[in-house]
């Protein structure tokens, strides 16, 4: 086993310039998703807010049905973000959002305690 820690200059030197030169046709499963041409069954919460909005979905890998062990993707709006590196402070009211209605939606969905 291995544990690398990764400093900013070994994720723009490493991981960056990988996810930079991933094909834009790589990443359209979702965009599909995003803009309802696929996958809407599993839609839980849809906010087409282009600063602000997001896409909370089952994972694909989880079935419809399953309640006890489930994985719920966020998608965001903003296609400049690519990952949790591309954050500031200026994404505070995207992630408060998604935090607090994230949360309530799961919930309601799935009749779990918010926590």
């Amino acid at each position: 086993m291995k544990l690398i820690t990764e400093t900013p200059q070994l994720f723009q030197a490493v991981t960056g310039e990988y996810a930079k030169d991933i094909p834009k046709s790589k990443l359209s499963w979702i965009y599909n998703i995003l803009d309802n041409d696929a996958e809407s069954e599993k839609t839980i919460f849809k906010d087409k807010d282009p600063e602000t909005g997001f896409t909370l979905c089952l994972d694909l890998a989880t079935g419809s049905e399953i309640k006890e062990n489930f994985h719920i993707l966020a998608l965001v709006e903003r296609r400049d973000l690519s990952n949790l590196r591309d954050l500031n402070s200026s994404h505070l009211p995207l992630l408060k959002k998604l935090q607090s209605i994230g949360t309530q939606k799961v919930s309601e969905h799935f009749g779990v305690p918010r926590d």
